[in-house]
């Protein structure tokens, strides 16, 4: 039981990671929920203390609903973009997914190939695993040095890629067009 689907109107948090409002707003009382955090081994430990800041937010995100929630897993990654890397992430976040779960996705930050890495696993998840993707969820920073930036649901991307797969090539541009007329 949720909430509510995800949509573009996220809760009010102040929060460093959008993942953080996506939770507020996606979480019930009696959810089992399991949390997997994927960041990079980069030498500057740029990385390990976003996760700690994370942790502090998901702590008082605790406080604040009465919860319990922790990160039940970690995917740490070699800060590099090869193929063998790109393999290792699909095979590592796709043994994450349990049968029958409702997804919700964080894909903000890391490196491109991550975020893409990361997203092309929800086809995994909703083919070999029954999963049901709920919301992928992208942040964009503020750049004009104001405080407030703004989320967005991007699950359409997915949907989007997932009726393309699934038409006939013959009649596809037809179709498509139907659709979104």
């Amino acid at each position: 039981s949720y909430r509510k689907e995800m949509s573009d109107d996220f809760y009010p948090t102040r929060s460093r990671f959008p993942s953080i409002p996506m939770i507020e707003g996606a979480v019930c009382p009696d959810d089992e929920v399991r949390i997997v955090v994927i960041y990079a081994d980069d030498a500057a430990g740029r990385s390990k203390r976003c996760l700690e800041l994370f942790e502090q937010e998901l702590a008082d995100l605790n406080e604040k609903y009465g919860w319990s929630l922790e990160i039940n897993e970690h995917i740490l990654l070699p800060h590099q973009e090869d193929r063998a890397k790109q393999i290792a992430l699909f095979r590592e976040v796709s043994s994450k997914y349990e049968e029958g779960a409702a997804v919700y996705m964080d894909i903000t930050y890391g490196t491109k190939i991550t975020s893409i890495g990361i997203f092309s696993s929800l086809v995994y998840a909703e083919k070999v695993k029954g999963c049901t993707i709920k919301g992928i969820v992208y942040g964009k920073y503020s750049h004009d040095g104001g405080e407030t930036g703004e989320l967005y649901d991007v699950r359409c991307v997915y949907e989007m890629n997932m009726l393309i797969h699934s038409l006939d090539r013959g009649n596809a541009d037809a179709l498509l067009d139907a659709i979104w007329e």
